[in-house]
C-alpha cells in the first residue's frame, strides 16, 4: 500500500513544480518573494560578519567605521544578514566616512540646513547630536547656494 502512495506521489511530483495559485505558477511566486526581500534591504545599512553595508539601488557600499553605518541607518537599525542575502546584492564603490566626508550648510529664508555629502549625495542631518557626536559644530559645514546643492542627487 505504502509503495502504491509513493509511486503516486512521484508520478505527480514534476506537476508539482508547475502548480498554480491564480494565474502565477509556484516558481513565479518564489520569485516574487526573493525580490521583496531584496526590496525590504534597499536604503538600509547591513552587517555581514564584521562589516557593515550600505544598500542602494545600485548595489551595496562598504562603511568604512561604526559612526557612518549609525548615521546612515534607517529605524530598523543595523540588519544583519546571512550569507545567502548577502550574496544576493551587487558589491558597489565603498562610501566615504563621516568623519572625513564633505560638510555643508544651505540657507533658505529662516534657517539652515545641514547635510553630509557621500559618493557624491547629499544626506540630511536632522539632529546637532549626531554633529556634536562628530566633533564638528557650525564651522565645519561650507555655506553653499542652493544651486550648488541642488548638483547632489538626494541619499535615502
Amino acid at each position: 500500500m505504502v509503495l502504491i502512495f509513493t509511486a503516486i506521489g512521484l508520478a505527480l511530483l514534476p506537476f508539482v513544480r508547475k502548480l498554480k495559485f491564480g494565474s502565477l505558477e509556484l516558481s513565479q511566486i518564489k520569485q516574487e518573494v526573493e525580490k521583496f526581500k531584496d526590496y525590504k534591504l534597499l536604503n538600509e545599512v547591513i552587517k555581514y560578519r564584521v562589516d557593515y553595508y550600505y544598500t542602494d539601488s545600485i548595489g551595496k557600499h562598504k562603511l568604512p567605521d561604526l559612526a557612518t553605518a549609525d548615521f546612515l541607518k534607517s529605524s530598523k537599525g543595523i540588519i544583519e544578514v546571512k550569507r545567502k542575502e548577502f550574496n544576493t546584492l551587487i558589491e558597489s564603490n565603498p562610501f566615504e566616512s563621516v568623519s572625513t566626508a564633505k560638510l555643508v550648510k544651505v540657507k533658505d529664508q529662516n534657517s539652515s540646513h545641514y547635510f553630509v555629502i557621500l559618493n557624491d549625495k547629499s544626506y540630511y542631518i536632522n539632529s546637532w547630536g549626531i554633529i556634536l557626536n562628530w566633533g564638528k559644530s557650525d564651522s565645519n559645514f561650507e555655506l553653499i547656494p542652493k544651486d550648488e546643492f541642488q548638483k547632489y542627487s538626494v541619499g535615502r
